[in-house]
């Protein structure tokens, strides 16, 4: 219980006052705030595992926001793309809900050149989790998706970080992210919307 109260402290932190922890001059500090978010969402004890994830992705959302290196950002996309092979089929679907709403907080500033690496595996991540076996988690990764490519709102069509991923993901992905969004723009995505972007916090907080 000690152990899961601290992940979850970490993270209401993380959202709360991310750049107190993630800090570009305190590099000790980061280094050892993303080595506990890592060994929490590995853990064994399913309470800390998922306070861990959420961690996460308070954490990815503030790195990216914040411009980190993408070195950091890379590093936390690979422990997400580690929480969706975990065998419990709710740890998979609490991943793609973190998926979701870092997407929903992308704001992606350079629409030229390549798109970074992180980015190309975190579109290929969500895009393959919409096959995966369980239905609930291919639902949340279809949310993920409306999310990142803002199906269903105003302009959404012409999307940035789905045309700048398309032709960079290897043909494999970029046909089930075509497919995928394809299908996924039949649909109506109203509700999504209205319901605001994802807080994937469980914790009641105090107003």
């Amino acid at each position: 219980m000690v152990q899961q109260a601290n992940a979850q402290a970490l993270m209401v932190m993380l959202k709360l006052v991310p750049t107190a922890l993630l800090q570009v001059h305190a590099e000790e500090f980061k280094s050892r705030t993303l080595r506990t978010v890592s060994d929490c969402c590995m853990s064994n004890d399913i309470g800390v595992r998922q306070a861990g994830l959420r961690a996460l992705g308070f954490s990815l959302a503030a790195s990216l926001e914040a411009s980190a290196a993408e070195e950091d950002v890379a590093m936390q996309v690979q422990l997400l793309a580690r929480s969706f092979k975990l065998d419990l089929a709710e740890d998979r679907v609490l991943a793609a809900n973190v998926a979701c709403y870092v997407a929903s907080q992308l704001k992606f500033r350079d629409s030229s050149g390549a798109p970074p690496k992180w980015l190309l595996s975190f579109v290929g991540l969500i895009a393959s989790a919409t096959k995966d076996k369980n239905l609930n988690v291919c639902a949340a990764a279809e949310e993920a998706i409306v999310s990142l490519c803002r199906i269903g709102t105003h302009g959404g069509d012409k999307n940035e970080v789905y045309s700048l991923c398309l032709n960079c993901l290897d043909p494999g992905k970029r046909n089930l992210l075509e497919e995928v969004v394809g299908r996924l723009k039949k649909q109506s995505w109203t509700q999504f919307w209205l319901r605001g972007p994802l807080d994937i916090d469980n914790t009641i907080m105090e107003a």
